[in-house]
């Protein structure tokens, strides 16, 4: 007999939990009966890689810090995420319907270009097979519906599936998405209780990347923001103009991201040898 913790039983349960939704995933219907989809579970420090490029990330991409920040919460807290990474090839076609929807005549005409020139899959650019890209969507819906099931705390990122590829994770496959699976707690990337001792860089960041939700009649021509709670003593007016320092910002960034890819490289392609090692044993 023994007695355990419950709540850390929980979290010790995640990993398991993403080796279902990982079933979920494969087991999606699918319309083209062809799409690939290939996937790998992040735990611990392994998770680091991804946390330190978000927060490089993040200092030019607010959508990205909402993610850092949450990352590295649960991380430092003791209670880090599984992240579940969901790939595929959309690239090429074997299908031959010549339906048009990724922008070339014939499937041939759009293999013949892929094979030159691969994207970074449809939501970075494409072009991309739209009957196997609605596959791999429909199978990441599947993982999101199973965690739900499961009652885990999930969402599905571009973010971490996008740092995935950079740090050269599911090799091959030219759209990936990340589904961090907990922590066990209550709706910690949607309520975001680590934003809470920053409200006001979140109160600023909406007023100023969709002024329209704090927009009075803008029948002046010279639209205002509610930003403060007497807004209209404090009059705060919408203005177009360039941002030169965010330009160079954004260049360092670039520069941090590619240092810190660099310096979890080693370790990532280790990983990565080992589990395609794996994989193209159970091929042969």
């Amino acid at each position: 007999m023994a007695v355990y913790d419950g709540n850390q039983q929980a979290q010790d349960h995640l990993l398991d939990t993403a080796r279902n939704i990982t079933q979920a995933f494969l087991h999606a219907p699918q319309i083209t009966g062809r799409t690939v989809l290939r996937s790998a579970i992040l735990t611990d420090e392994d998770l680091l890689p991804v946390i330190e490029i978000l927060e490089e990330m993040a200092k030019v991409l607010s959508f990205v810090r909402v993610s850092s920040e949450v990352y590295r919460k649960a991380y430092d807290a003791g209670h880090p995420p599984v992240l579940l990474l969901l790939g595929a090839d959309v690239t090429q076609s074997e299908l031959g319907w010549d339906c048009g929807a990724c922008g070339f005549k014939t499937c041939g005409e759009f293999n013949k270009h892929t094979k030159k020139k691969r994207g970074v899959g449809r939501l970075f650019g494409g072009p991309s097979c739209n009957w196997k890209y609605f596959d791999y969507n429909v199978a990441a819906s599947w993982a999101c519906d199973a965690a739900s099931r499961f009652h885990i705390e999930n969402r599905i990122e571009a973010s971490s599936g996008l740092i995935s590829m950079l740090l050269g994770y599911l090799p091959g496959c030219n759209v990936i998405n990340g589904l961090p699976l907990g922590p066990c707690t209550d709706i910690w990337y949607y309520n975001r209780p680590a934003f809470q001792a920053e409200y006001e860089y979140w109160k600023q960041l909406i007023c100023t990347s969709i002024p329209q939700a704090v927009q009075p009649f803008a029948g002046t021509g010279v639209p205002m923001v509610k930003v403060e709670p007497d807004w209209w003593k404090h009059r705060r007016h919408i203005k177009v103009e360039d941002v030169p320092e965010y330009e160079a910002a954004e260049a360092l960034v670039q520069q941090n991201v590619g240092a810190v890819v660099a310096k979890h490289m080693e370790k990532v392609q280790t990983n990565v040898k080992k589990l395609e090692g794996e994989r193209m044993k159970k091929l042969d």
